[in-house]
């Protein structure tokens, strides 16, 4: 299969089961139309069991794949903590922030920071992409202008660089202006409802 055909999947998979099953059920519709009313009509044919096999497979993958969960703030006793978490339950934290924020979370369809890239936030039709430094030294400014050169490749409207560790004086400057907004330990302490209340 190929690379686009698996990130298809991958990323109908991640929607709601009943929505691969209403895919399904629309490609088996167009291929019985094709039978019944056009028999002729390869392409309808083709494109009907094509959506029928992934509304299938993704139903099925987003119905009994187990969904991460992501670790309360609760269990959290203060920025230090945050860099005691492993980078997956960091990452679920963070998706979880913004998740209560009501934006939609998609990690990276590649599996594992393409261009740096490990969350991608949807909301009002609008991307922002999320690197997470789960790290002790200090956000520099070639950091920022990675995530600068990622934004302008996906044509997104932001881009958010999340740390564990701080953030240079030459970071901010560089980030300035620019669609770049950078979170540090305690600034993520409060994303994540630690510093509320």
């Amino acid at each position: 299969m190929t690379r686009f055909g698996l990130a298809l999947i991958r990323f109908v998979s991640r929607l709601p089961w009943p929505i691969g099953a209403a895919v399904s059920a629309a490609g088996i519709a167009v291929v019985l139309a094709g039978f019944l009313a056009l028999p002729r009509q390869n392409l309808l044919l083709f494109c009907g069991i094509a959506a029928a096999l992934l509304g299938s497979v993704s139903a099925v993958i987003a119905f009994v794949e187990p969904k991460p969960q992501a670790r309360s703030s609760r269990t959290l006793t203060g920025p230090e903590s945050l860099r005691e978490l492993g980078l997956e339950d960091f990452q679920s934290v963070v998706s979880g922030a913004y998740g209560r924020l009501g934006y939609d979370i998609f990690d990276n369809p590649e599996g594992g920071g393409l261009r740096g890239v490990d969350i991608r936030l949807h909301k009002g039709g609008k991307l922002t992409l999320v690197q997470t430094k789960h790290w002790r030294e200090d956000i520099t400014p070639a950091m920022v202008k990675e995530l600068c050169g990622a934004v302008a490749a996906d044509q997104a409207a932001q881009g958010i660089m999340v740390t564990t560790a701080g953030i240079s004086p030459e970071a901010r400057a560089s980030a300035q202006g620019g669609p770049i907004e950078l979170l540090d330990g305690p600034a993520v302490w409060k994303l994540v409802g630690g510093g509320a209340g």
